[in-house]
């Protein structure tokens, strides 16, 4: 009888070329260098994250209870070491938001992101989360960055809850060339191949077209829960929602 390994084995795609597992962002340091450098590298980011606020949207101290949260054995000291190289990440990436030109008539913005409903409604960090929405309205509202909110109930179609997806502009000697990065609890995905890169563009496409809000009603949906936050949000020595 063939070992549960050798069925395994059996369901690998024979073509290997242009994936490869991702570093182990538990790893940290080196990972979180090669993740900035794809950011510079990328004409253009799409992102979908229906569990949390996309990394490069994130404040601090939300990224810390997201570091703790899906890492709960992680000591003190290692999560906010991983949450100053993150916080190293965004910050080189807002500082070139403010030297980039807003898109032209027809171009894409920098950024565009799909987040899950779930994701603003309930707080990896309560201490931080009005905080959080309150920086994801301001970025919402940046000139190129695009954020639709995916309501609760609607399914994504895709196997993933997260991925990042980066691609280059199309140039004189340069060709239109796409990078996507999946994460999940197993570990993550780094892949080039048209066909894989091609399939997560269709994806996000329909998701920001036919199943998210658009940014403006995201924009208001956001600005409801920040509403919403400070009116359930009583401040205690406990840190804790009333």
């Amino acid at each position: 009888m063939t070992s549960l390994t050798g069925w395994a084995t059996a369901l690998r795609d024979t073509d290997q070329r242009g994936v490869w597992r991702a570093k182990d962002l538990d790893g940290a340091e080196n990972a979180i260098q090669v993740l900035t450098q794809l950011d510079r590298a990328a004409d253009f980011i799409r992102v979908v994250d229906l569990r949390v606020v996309p990394a490069l949207l994130q404040v601090p101290h939300y990224s810390l209870g997201v570091i703790k949260g899906i890492n709960p054995r992680l000591s003190e000291r290692e999560a906010k070491l991983r949450m100053l190289l993150k916080s190293a990440r965004t910050g080189e990436f807002h500082q070139r938001l403010q030297r980039m030109p807003a898109p032209r008539q027809g171009e894409h913005p920098h950024l565009r992101a799909v987040i899950g409903e779930a994701a603003l409604r309930y707080p990896w960090d309560p201490g931080s989360h009005e905080q959080q929405l309150r920086h994801l309205l301001r970025m919402a509202e940046h000139p190129n960055i695009r954020i639709y909110v995916l309501p609760m109930g609607v399914q994504a179609p895709m196997v993933s809850d997260h991925f990042v997806l980066y691609s280059t502009r199309p140039e004189a000697g340069r060709r239109e060339s796409h990078a996507v990065f999946t994460e999940h609890a197993a570990g993550g995905t780094i892949a080039t191949r048209a066909d894989i890169t091609l399939k997560l563009i269709q994806a996000f496409a329909d998701l920001a077209a036919h199943g998210a809000r658009s940014p403006e009603e995201s924009r208001d949906m956001i600005r409801g829960e920040v509403r919403a936050w400070i009116g359930r949000w009583q401040p205690s020595t406990q840190g804790r929602r009333t």
